[in-house]
Formats: C-alpha cells, structure tokens, sequence
C-alpha cells in the first residue's frame, strides 16, 4: 500500500492531493517533518523484507 501511494505520488494531476495526504500522514507517524530521503528509504527497508 505504502509503495502504491509512493508511485502515486509521481502522477502529476492524481498524486498532487494524495502526495500531500502522504505527506501529512508522514508527518504524523513519525511525528517530524516530511523528508523525501527519509521516505525513501523508509520504501528501501519495505522492498528488502517484501524479498
């Protein structure tokens, strides 16, 4: 789910809402302000326990 959101948030017209949602989702859970390189790696860790 988190990786779809993630590739959503590439499709401009789409992923302009929901990447803002993403965002203060992000935020939430992790109580800090939004870092792609974060976020990006946080994607990194999901893909290597997916295999």
């Amino acid at each position: 789910m988190v990786k779809y959101l993630a590739l959503m948030e590439h499709l401009p017209e789409m992923g302009k809402k929901l990447g803002e949602n993403n965002r203060q989702a992000f935020e939430k859970l992790y109580d800090r302000p939004f870092s792609l390189q974060k976020f990006e790696s946080l994607l990194k860790s999901l893909d290597s326990r997916d295999g």
